[in-house]
C-alpha cells in the first residue's frame, strides 16, 4: 500500500511560529508530529511514502531523507501553487491499487486494531464530529480524478462523493494542529495517554513523568504529572512543572520558575521567577493560547535559545564587543580612505536607519539604529559592492554599533522600515524574531542579489543560530568568503543592489 501525505505547512494560523518550520513539522511530545503520521502509518504496512510540499519543504525533506531509518521509500513532490494540489496528485504515477491519503496536520485516533483503513480496496473515509479529518483509502484510478481546488471543503466534499455511508470511520478525537489550541490540546491528548501507539523515547519514571536521558533535575524541582522533559534538558532549583508540561530537547527551565499547561519547544532557554500557563514557548517567542497570539520577547535573558545560553549569553555579548572594539582599534583608517575616494567619484558618507532586532511584529514597536557607512557612488543603487569596499564602507564603521550593544557582528542583514515593509508576511516574521548582524548568512554563501537565495540564507541562518555557527559565518568571513552583496542590505527588491560600482582598491 502506498500513501499520499499532504503537508503544504503554510497556516497564517500558527504565526509566528509558522515562519520557522511547517506546520507538520511542530513538535508534538518528543518529534515532529508529522514523524508521528509517518510511524502509524509505517506500522500497518504501508511501504512507499509521497509526501506533497509547499511552505519551507527542505525541512520535511531534510528530516525523513530517502526513508532509510524505517525500512521504506519517500519521495518529494513540490505544490508551488496550493491550488494544483490536484493536478500534482494526479502527476504521481501511483501502482495500482490502494492509496492512503493522509493529511499531515490531523492525526485521527483510531481503536487500537482498528485496522479497516488500511485493509480492503474500496473508497474510505475517517471522520471526526461528522467532519472529515483528511484521511481516507482511495484508489489510484481515483486520484487522476482528483480537482484542482485549495479549499478543504471541496476536496472534502469530493471525498465524500466517492464512499459510501458504510464505508466512513467514526472517531471521538483527532489531533489537530492548525491552531494554537490544537497544539496545546494535542499535546494534552499525548500526556493522557489517548493516543493509541504513539511512541514516546523517554522513560516513564513515575505515573505521568516522563524524563529522557541526560536531564539535569535538580533536587528542589517539582513535578506535577502529566509532564515531559526532553533530552539533555536542565531543570533548575525551585522550578515547578505541571500538570500538562512539555519541555522539548535541549532546553533550559531557570530557577523558580512555575509552569502549567505549557509546551516548551525544543532548544529554549526560560528565564528565572517566571509564571507560565497556557502558552506556548519556542526561543524567544511567546505564544499566548488563550488569546490566540503571539509576541516576540527581546531580552534573552527572559526568553531566548538554550545554545547561547549554555556558554553565557551576557558573556556571548561581551565577547562581541571585545572583538568588535580590538577591531575598531586596528582598522579605523580604513573608512577615512574609503570617504575620501568616494567622494571623489561623488559619493560619500550616508546614514540607514536601520531596525533594532529582534523586535515586536508590529511597526508601531519597532526603533531605529542610525547606521553611517560610506556610498561608493552617487548611483547607489547602480551596481554591486566589492569586499574591501564593503568592509571599508560598511563592517568597520558598523563595528561601532556592536560595541553599544545595538547590532551583532552576525545576524540577519539589516534592514530599515520600507525593506521589512517590503518583504513577504513570513520572512518579515523571521527576520523581526533573529538578531540583525554585519556578517550575513547570505554574505558568507554569495546570495548575490537573488531574492530566493537571500531567503534561503535567511531561514537557514535563523534554524542554525548560536555561537558556534556565529564563530564559523565569522570566520568564513574573515578568511574570505562570501559574495558581493549591498553596502546597505534593506530588504526590498532594488535594495538587494544598493552599493557602489566598484570596488576599493
Amino acid at each position: 500500500m502506498e500513501a499520499a501525505i499532504l503537508a503544504l505547512g503554510e497556516n497564517s494560523a500558527l504565526e509566528p511560529l509558522n515562519s520557522r518550520f511547517p506546520g507538520p513539522m511542530m513538535p508534538l511530545v518528543d518529534r515532529p508530529f508529522i514523524q508521528h503520521v509517518v510511524e502509524h502509518i509505517v506500522a500497518r504496512g504501508v511501504q512507499e511514502v509521497h509526501f506533497f510540499l509547499s511552505h519551507l519543504p527542505e525541512c520535511i525533506e531534510t528530516h525523513f531523507g530517502g526513508g532509510e531509518r524505517w525500512g521504506c521509500h519517500f519521495y518529494y513532490h513540490l505544490v508551488r501553487n496550493e491550488a494544483l494540489l490536484g493536478r500534482v496528485l494526479r502527476s504521481v504515477a501511483f501502482e495500482e491499487g490502494p492509496v492512503l491519503l493522509a493529511d499531515a496536520d490531523r492525526f485521527p485516533l483510531m481503536k487500537e486494531g482498528d485496522e479497516r483503513l488500511f485493509s480492503g480496496t474500496s473508497a474510505m473515509t475517517v471522520n471526526c464530529g461528522g467532519e472529515w479529518t483528511g484521511w481516507a483509502r482511495v484508489s489510484a484510478a481515483l486520484l487522476d480524478q482528483c480537482p484542482e481546488t485549495d479549499e478543504p471543503d471541496v476536496l472534502a466534499a469530493w471525498i465524500k462523493r466517492q464512499t459510501r455511508p458504510q464505508n466512513r470511520i467514526e472517531v471521538e478525537e483527532c489531533l489537530n494542529i492548525r491552531s494554537f489550541g490544537g497544539v496545546m490540546e494535542a499535546h494534552a491528548l499525548a500526556l493522557a495517554k489517548r493516543a493509541p501507539g504513539m511512541m514516546f523515547a523517554a522513560r516513564e519514571s513515575d505515573p505521568g513523568i516522563w524524563i529522557s536521558r541526560n536531564v539535569r533535575l535538580h533536587p528542589a524541582a517539582r513535578l506535577v504529572p502529566p509532564v515531559y522533559i526532553g533530552e539533555d534538558c536542565r531543570v533548575e532549583s525551585g522550578v515547578s512543572l505541571g500538570p500538562n508540561v512539555v519541555v522539548g530537547a535541549r532546553s533550559i527551565i531557570d530557577a523558580r520558575t512555575v509552569a502549567e499547561n505549557t509546551v516548551v519547544f525544543p532548544g529554549t532557554y526560560v528565564g528565572e521567577a517566571l509564571e507560565l500557563q497556557d502558552v506556548i514557548v519556542d526561543r524567544n517567542c511567546l505564544v499566548n493560547v488563550r488569546l490566540d497570539s503571539g509576541a516576540t520577547v527581546t531580552d534573552s535573558f527572559i526568553l531566548g535559545a538554550a545554545g547561547s545560553v549554555r556558554v553565557g549569553d551576557w558573556l556571548h555579548r561581551l565577547a562581541e564587543r571585545v572583538v568588535a572594539l580590538a577591531l575598531l582599534l586596528v582598522l579605523w583608517p580604513l573608512p577615512l580612505i574609503a570617504l575620501a575616494v568616494a567622494t571623489a567619484r561623488g559619493g560619500g558618507w550616508r546614514v540607514l536607519d536601520g531596525v533594532r532586532m529582534p523586535t515586536e511584529p508590529s511597526p508601531a514597536s519597532w526603533t531605529s539604529i542610525p547606521l553611517g557607512y560610506v556610498a561608493c557612488s552617487a548611483d547607489a543603487t547602480g551596481g554591486s559592492c566589492g569586499r574591501l569596499a564593503r568592509i571599508c564602507g560598511w563592517f568597520v564603521p558598523g563595528l561601532v554599533w556592536v560595541i553599544l550593544g545595538d547590532l551583532s557582528l552576525v545576524g540577519m542583514p539589516v534592514r530599515d522600515r520600507e525593506g521589512l515593509l517590503a518583504l513577504d508576511d513570513g520572512w518579515r516574521s523571521l527576520c523581526l524574531s533573529s538578531k540583525a548582524g554585519l556578517i550575513t548568512e547570505a554574505e558568507v554563501a554569495g546570495a548575490g542579489g537573488s531574492r530566493d537565495l537571500q531567503f534561503t540564507a535567511d531561514a537557514f541562518y535563523a534554524t542554525r543560530a548560536g555561537l558556534r555557527h556565529d564563530v564559523l559565518l565569522f570566520g568564513q568571513y574573515i578568511l574570505g568568503a562570501g559574495g558581493k552583496l549591498s553596502a546597505t542590505t534593506t530588504g526590498g527588491d532594488d535594495a538587494l543592489e544598493t552599493a557602489p560600482e566598484s570596488e576599493l582598491s
